[in-house]
């Protein structure tokens, strides 16, 4: 081989050698920030359905609870839907009966963990009841599963935390 062949032939393979690199590093750079951003997206979208179905779940008016429980069962599945149902004239009637309207407003949340299909969020509340002109506050927190439906997030699971 000739001098100039040689180097000519060495200079093509290190410039194969570095577009390789060169494009091994932007797939990995670009595609983990593309599974991070997706990632990321889902999480934020099950924590910011997971808020609203706290706060839903827990403000009630009673001259309105028709149209709000229909908004509740529109955001669970599963047995949390299932149970909501059983339980939503007693809730219907111990609200009317007693004049009774809360409001949530959220203090805090954060996702526990959680992937593109289903998601823990941690979701903190003050509720203020009114009853008889008279309110009372009180903090709680919610742990909730949710799950993927589609484009939307439902939640499949409620529980107090303590």
């Amino acid at each position: 081989m000739s001098g100039s062949r040689a180097r000519w032939l060495n200079a093509a393979t290190s410039v194969l050698l570095l577009a390789a690199v060169g494009l091994a590093v932007a797939w990995f750079v670009i595609g983990d920030k593309t599974g991070a951003s997706a990632q990321d997206r889902a999480r934020s979208n099950a924590l910011a359905a997971a808020q609203q179905a706290a706060v839903n779940f827990t403000s009630f008016d009673y001259t309105k609870l028709d149209g709000q429980f229909a908004v509740v069962s529109s955001e669970l599945t599963g047995n949390i839907l299932a149970d909501f149902n059983k339980t939503k004239e007693t809730i219907k009637s111990q609200f009317t009966k007693l004049k009774t309207t809360s409001v949530a407003k959220v203090l805090d949340a954060g996702s526990v963990s959680g992937d593109a299909g289903a998601s823990q969020v941690v979701v903190s509340l003050l509720v203020t009841y009114t009853q008889g002109g008279k309110s009372t506050a009180q903090q709680s927190s919610l742990s909730m599963h949710l799950v993927r439906a589609g484009d939307r997030w439902l939640v499949d699971q409620i529980s107090t935390v303590l």
